[in-house]
């Protein structure tokens, strides 16, 4: 999948929709695998002190991002924030070592 714009719209915490609104916001897929993307939030924003515009999401009902993501309405996720540079991106899908922080629940879709 190339990179692509897309909006996400938060559901979950609630919190943040108090603090943020649901949205949706901007953001661009800028790597992905069959069942992951990596997203970036075109504008940053800061959630429980923590400054957030790289996430990983994974699937939540449906099988993978496939080919025809595109076509489709809303994909549910889990977001995850990472930290990202441009030296460490080999292992952005990897969250074995993630002990806490941000993670949404959101759907995204390239409408």
């Amino acid at each position: 999948m190339n990179e692509r714009n897309i909006k996400v719209r938060i559901s979950d915490p609630w919190d943040f929709g108090t603090e943020h609104g649901n949205g949706p916001f901007d953001a661009t897929i800028i790597k992905s695998t069959k069942d992951k993307i990596v997203i970036k939030f075109i504008k940053p924003f800061q959630y429980k002190d923590t400054n957030c515009q790289y996430f990983v999401a994974s699937c939540r009902h449906q099988n993978q991002f496939d080919e025809d993501f595109p076509n489709k309405t809303e994909i549910s996720v889990n977001l995850t924030k990472i930290e990202f540079d441009d030296k460490s991106n080999d292992d952005l899908f990897d969250l074995s070592k993630w002990r806490g922080g941000v993670v949404l629940l959101a759907t995204v879709s390239t409408l």
